[in-house]
């Protein structure tokens, strides 16, 4: 911990200070459309990468690439300017030899941790594997991490995911079986030191048919919340259920141990899988879309902590207008007001024209943006897919890919405020037309938006990422820098750059309690409380290192 006595005593001088000043002051978020972060672009292809914001302010960026033999899994650690921490390209976390490539999970614990839930085949029969890479980018688990499933070739497993729970533990999920006959879902809560919690894991069937396992988000009191859906034969109900386990047995509390239906009509497109996300109090509100007589629809639902269904039964249309055709929704819920915002793509009947449109719904499921959604963009011949949306002051942020053609698409993003209208205009954010997968996307620690996806302006698949400002801006926002206290005068006076005397001067200032050193709450936000304290320097240090 730091403190003002270490500083008083010279303890930030020398070699402290460089570890401090390591990586740099200056970010590598790019503020050109055409040119964005290049995390991963080895030989050959690289695919479905994902995102995560880490403790520290910065970001973890998993992929799969096939730079080793077979797809493997790959992991960068950005620190919160976009600096890489790790060599080029990142870490191989998992050294696979499948021959395609399938979904796997994405964590990071609150040590900084970075978890990865994978298929593996390094030993006699295809088992769930999960990974832990430290900070440094060292394997603490050794090369294969531990291994979470039974070791038995008693059904194929597929599509691990993996979540950190309230108590430092992780829960990782999974299917085991096939989607038409004998599936199950999976659940082992694993300690950080690699042990399994949950014996050799928890199951769960349905009646008749299939369970597939989709996401998970973090229950209170260190349990899990588990979003499955049903499936079975190309006749069977693939509908969404919820169920939340128990932190210390993994038994399923809500409904008298049975999951609870949150899709009460209708089908789930084939190959669709619910949004859900936590709604900060212990439970989760998820988002999918169904098929109703080739009329497309998104819905959303929130589950409390009780297991209690918030929104009307079947979960809240987006729209009541016919016509239309809804689709991959994204979710975001805002604890402040308590609201849910859901973006998706519509297309008009005939899936000629696009556009991407919201939802947002009060606590009761209410629709607050009229009967038919507020349109982000209009109708047009450009087809939109990979909706994403995240939270920022004042609305939501919200990007997606837009095609110009059967191969290429660009990457347009907006802010939208909280009655549906775009603020400023649609950004086109990478101008690059050329194919492009798995767009994903987190929130920064200021409200701004971190993306990485897959993009082929270079012939193979690379792994780019970007952020983007609510202001429609690309990289740090230099206009509300923080970092920026001093031009080397010693007198406080901003000059536009992020250098060594900025920081020494900030050290002075907080040394003597001055009170323009008060930069943090203590939540990050960079929001003074009248208090020069050990969040106001931490605050300070994150954002000098990311060159703001």
């Amino acid at each position: 911990m730091f403190d003002r006595k270490m500083l008083s005593t010279g303890w930030l001088s020398g070699a402290s200070l460089a570890v401090l000043l390591a990586g740099s002051a200056y970010g590598q978020w790019s503020t050109d459309p055409a040119n964005h972060l290049l995390v991963g672009n080895a030989a050959g292809d690289q695919n479905q990468p994902k995102i995560v914001l880490r403790p520290d302010g910065g970001f973890s960026i998993s992929y799969l690439s096939t730079q080793g033999t077979g797809w493997d899994t790959f992991v960068q650690r950005l620190d919160a300017g976009g600096v890489e921490q790790w060599a080029h390209n990142g870490v191989n976390c998992a050294d696979t030899n499948f021959s395609s490539t399938e979904d796997y999970g994405l964590a990071v614990d609150g040590d900084g941790n970075t978890l990865v839930a994978f298929r593996d085949d390094h030993g006699t029969f295809t088992q769930i594997g999960l990974q832990k890479i430290a900070p440094d980018g060292s394997l603490p688990w050794g090369p294969f991490g531990v291994t979470v499933s039974a070791a038995t070739s008693a059904g194929e497993v597929h599509s691990p995911g993996v979540v950190v729970t309230s108590d430092g533990n992780y829960v990782v999920g999974y299917s085991r079986g096939t989607t038409t006959t004998n599936g199950r879902a999976w659940y082992h809560k694993i300690t950080p030191t690699g042990t399994a919690m949950w014996g050799s894991g928890v199951m769960i069937a349905p009646a008749t048919n299939s369970y597939t396992a989709g996401t998970m988000v973090a229950g209170d009191s260190g349990s899990v919340v588990a979003v499955l859906q049903t499936s079975g034969s190309f006749t069977a109900n693939r509908r969404v259920h919820v169920q939340q386990l128990d932190s210390a047995t993994g038994a399923q509390v809500w409904n008298a141990g049975v999951p609870i239906v949150v899709q009460t009509a209708n089908q789930l497109q084939i190959g669709n899988f619910a949004s859900a996300v936590s709604d900060g109090a212990g439970g989760a509100v998820i988002a999918w879309y169904e098929v109703p007589n080739g009329a497309f629809m998104c819905r959303a639902q929130r589950v409390d902590s009780s297991g209690a269904l918030l929104f009307p039964a079947g979960g809240a249309a987006v729209a009541s207008t016919a016509g239309p055709l809804r689709v991959s929704p994204d979710v975001m819920f805002d604890a402040g007001s308590g609201s849910t915002y859901v973006f998706y793509g519509e297309s008009d009947a005939l899936q000629a024209n696009f556009a991407v449109y919201g939802q947002k719904f009060d606590a009761t499921g209410a629709r607050l943006w009229g009967d038919g959604g507020a349109a982000i963009t209009a109708l047009s011949s450009s087809q939109t897919s990979f909706v994403r949306t995240t939270k920022t002051s004042g609305g939501a942020m919200v990007a997606w890919f837009d095609a110009v053609g059967p191969t290429a698409s660009n990457v347009r993003a907006a802010k939208v405020d909280e009655t549906g209208a775009v603020v400023g205009s649609v950004v086109t954010v990478d101008t690059n037309f050329a194919s492009k997968t798995r767009l994903s996307a987190a929130a920064t620690a200021d409200g701004s938006m971190a993306l990485a996806y897959g993009e082929a302006s270079a012939g193979d698949l690379d792994i780019r990422a970007l952020r983007v400002n609510p202001d429609g801006s690309f990289g740090v926002s230099v206009p509300t820098c923080v970092a920026d206290v001093d031009d080397g005068t010693g007198t406080g006076t901003p000059d536009g750059g992020v250098t060594i005397d900025d920081l020494l001067y900030y050290l002075s200032i907080f040394n003597l309690g001055q009170v323009s050193a008060d930069v943090d709450d203590g939540t990050g936000t960079g929001t003074p409380d009248g208090g020069v304290t050990i969040d106001d320097l931490l605050y300070y240090l994150a954002r000098f290192n990311a060159g703001c």
